[in-house]
């Protein structure tokens, strides 16, 4: 029987309150890819707050989606730089 539910591997990132939502995240996806040199696959932050639902970067012309997640506390972003599902491990 196989897990369908992936495994994630990043970064947990603290954001200040008084912080606006998408220079936040502009910052945290360019911390994590420049310390981790992968891609930000996915952005986790928590249920309760408002985000969009896709980061753009202007320069790149990249969309990163942004998805709620109840395991994320409040003022945090997690930033998901691996996806394994069983066997196989996603990292570009």
């Amino acid at each position: 029987m196989s897990d369908t539910n992936p495994l994630y591997s990043g970064m947990l990132w603290l954001r200040r309150a008084d912080d606006k939502i998408e220079v936040a995240v502009g910052e945290a996806i360019r911390y994590a890819e420049e310390k981790y040199g992968r891609p930000v696959h996915l952005v986790m932050r928590p249920e309760n707050e408002a985000y969009p639902a896709v980061w753009r970067d202007a320069d790149t012309r990249r969309d990163v989606p942004v998805r709620g997640d109840r395991r994320v506390l409040p003022h945090h972003l997690y930033l998901v730089t691996g996806i394994a599902h069983g066997e196989a491990q996603v990292e570009e």
